[in-house]
């Protein structure tokens, strides 16, 4: 496979494995460079589930926002964040990140990870690779069924990450689908947008070379799930990326 859409792939498996999948149809488009749109959604009433401990968590409906690149800056004000990336990074354009879904989708055919992903809602909202530090990042949102919003609405940032992690056996399996080795992977607590988060850290090797990678996520926003991967070679250099973003409100 090639190595630019890895990091669009991880960030899909990982959802898949958190959430199980929607049985949705593909969503089409996305917005790129110098482009700025929105996706409404329909409304849903407020509902609530119950915890085992027989407490009730709301679910809110928070309409999507897609991001927009302008002057190097990506912002989204659905996730709240931005991120601003100097001359040495290159963002996809609108044209290459709707090129994606089908390119992807040619790369994974007849694996396991591309069956997983055939009834998907998901998208690349951005895209950004830096060649002279070899570095990676990108913003991939999923569409939650309703059953997986209300699971969400109750469970902790870090309960996700350990509901991932304890099916690492099946990530790993697919990661070597991709020709991708893994060496390590495990729980991390970071700093990001000055708040301590849970995410997932992973260390393998892609054609002999040592590729680095963190994954954030973030269930608790709406309809969409998003899932921040940021990806480094040769050198560990994931935490100095989680210094590009910043908050933001819409």
């Amino acid at each position: 496979m090639k190595k630019r859409f890895l990091a669009i792939v991880l960030a899909l498996l990982l959802v898949l494995v958190g959430c199980g999948g929607s049985e949705e149809e593909s969503v089409g488009g996305t917005i790129g460079q110098k482009q700025e749109s929105s996706v409404t959604e329909s409304k849903i009433d407020e509902s609530s589930v119950e915890e085992s401990k027989a407490e009730e968590s709301s679910v809110e409906d928070n309409v999507l926002s897609l991001g927009r690149i302008e002057g190097g800056v990506y912002t989204n004000t659905y996730l709240g964040v931005a991120c601003e990336l100097d001359s040495n990074w290159s963002f996809y354009t609108a044209e290459e990140l709707q090129e994606l879904p089908s390119a992807v989708t040619e790369a994974l055919e007849g694996t396991d990870i591309g069956k997983a992903m055939e009834n998907v809602t998901q998208f690349t909202d951005m895209q950004a690779e830096n060649v002279t530090d070899l570095t990676v990042m990108n913003v991939n949102f999923v569409k939650l069924g309703m059953a997986e919003r209300l699971a969400y609405a109750v469970l902790s940032e870090e309960d996700i990450i350990d509901s991932v992690l304890a099916q690492s056996d099946t990530m790993i399996a697919s990661y070597e689908q991709m020709g991708m080795t893994v060496k390590e992977m495990k729980k991390v607590t970071v700093t990001f947008l000055g708040e301590e988060h849970t995410g997932i850290w992973t260390s393998a090797q892609i054609q002999g070379l040592d590729y680095y990678i963190l994954q954030l996520y973030n269930y608790g926003i709406g309809e969409y799930a998003a899932t921040i991967t940021l990806g480094s070679y040769l050198e560990d250099n994931t935490n100095s990326l989680l210094e590009l973003f910043y908050k933001v409100e819409e």
